[in-house]
């Protein structure tokens, strides 16, 4: 199955206005297909791939998502999911804790280019001290529930 639609639908669906470390979206005038693809957990991926991209990739460099790399850099993945919005939108929503003890919780996209998968982060947040579990479990339910709430 693939799915068309305007990457400005893609960018509104990922970006949050108040999230300035949101990493650089697609461009607006680009239309996206919805592919699937094996990630390297052996998890069905749902990546974006740009509609004039017709490069067939034998493998896809997925070095770069967090995902991938939780347990070389001693981070541990405390949760994830894939939520389908009522606007038919795909986001992951994770919730890892560094190696430093820091929680980070955000939410993310994945688009693959030149057959390698680029992870898109937005509404990240960070919680440190001894409060940091029940701040970050809080605002990992709070993205949850955004993301399955209607517009």
């Amino acid at each position: 199955m693939r799915l068309t639609f305007a990457a400005a639908a893609v960018a509104a669906a990922l970006a949050s206005p108040a999230d300035a470390q949101t990493d650089p979206l697609p461009p607006r005038s680009e239309l996206y297909t919805i592919e699937y693809l094996v990630g390297p957990d052996g998890r069905l991926l749902h990546v974006l791939k740009g509609i004039d991209d017709k490069q067939q990739c034998e493998n896809i460099d997925t070095g770069s998502i967090s995902t991938r790399n939780i347990g070389a850099n001693g981070a541990r993945l405390v949760s994830d999911a894939l939520v389908v919005s009522p606007q038919g939108t795909f986001n992951y929503y994770l919730w890892i804790v560094e190696k430093s003890g820091i929680h980070t919780v955000f939410r993310a996209g994945y688009i693959v280019r030149n057959c390698s998968l680029t992870e898109t982060r937005s509404q990240q947040s960070y919680y440190s001290g001894d409060n940091r579990y029940r701040q970050a479990a809080s605002a990992y339910n709070a993205l949850l529930r955004t993301g399955l709430a209607a517009p």
